[in-house]
């Protein structure tokens, strides 16, 4: 269950998105970041039950938990608001990594919270590197997609959200496995409501769905 305050206040900066207000309200934000830091390291624990790579890089003292600021960087962008909206973190084997998938965790009131995993647009050569995967086993992601355990947590299965239209280079357009040949982020996520972050059992629940991501992420690796 996500503390009621964290909604309370990241509601207030939606409504006064300015260094004032973040300034009046900040010693309360340093308790709640405190709180969502202690969960994302619960959940990096639990995760690393069936993970043997999170399992491992904690073995070695590695970081695998990662809080992200609230302060937006602006400098080139058209939004000029000083802070996000929502707060999030990840779990992954190796969290300075952008090749590294993860397992991602978002709070953001008014049905906007999300929790899914998987690797979101990876540089150039890690994506060619999973693509020969996929070509050269292409039943396995397929497998992944459409099993149960994926199916019932997330049920719409990999996101289509950012999608080549025709095949990549050096790829076959008639190949078997050209929906995930043609997939430019590899990932799973759906939204939470309000009313499940208010559920004893939300943080069991997410453990769940984390779970049914690990065969996606374990593909997904060198």
């Amino acid at each position: 269950m996500i503390n009621q305050s964290l909604i309370t206040f990241l509601k207030g900066i939606k409504q006064n998105n300015d260094k004032q207000w973040y300034d009046t309200h900040k010693d309360e934000y340093t308790k709640l970041r405190a709180e969502f830091t202690w969960l994302i390291t619960e959940l990096g624990l639990a995760v690393a039950k069936f993970d043997p790579a999170v399992a491992k890089a904690q073995k070695l003292g590695k970081p695998t938990t990662k809080v992200f600021r609230i302060h937006r960087d602006a400098r080139f962008a058209k939004d000029k608001t000083k802070y996000k909206l929502n707060i999030s973190g990840l779990v992954a084997a190796d969290v300075k990594s952008d090749s590294e998938p993860s397992y991602y965790f978002s709070i953001q009131p008014g049905g906007h919270s999300f929790l899914g995993g998987g690797l979101f647009m990876p540089e150039r050569m890690v994506l060619s590197d999973i693509r020969d995967k996929i070509e050269m086993y292409p039943k396995a992601l397929a497998k992944i997609d459409h099993s149960k355990e994926m199916r019932t947590e997330f049920p719409d299965g990999l996101s289509r959200a950012h999608t080549l239209k025709t095949a990549p280079r050096g790829h076959d357009v008639e190949h078997e496995a050209i929906e995930y040949l043609r997939l430019k982020s590899l990932t799973v996520g759906k939204n939470i409501s309000d009313s499940e972050l208010k559920n004893p059992a939300f943080t069991k629940n997410v453990i769940q769905s984390f779970k049914s991501v690990y065969q996606l992420n374990k593909f997904l690796r060198p």
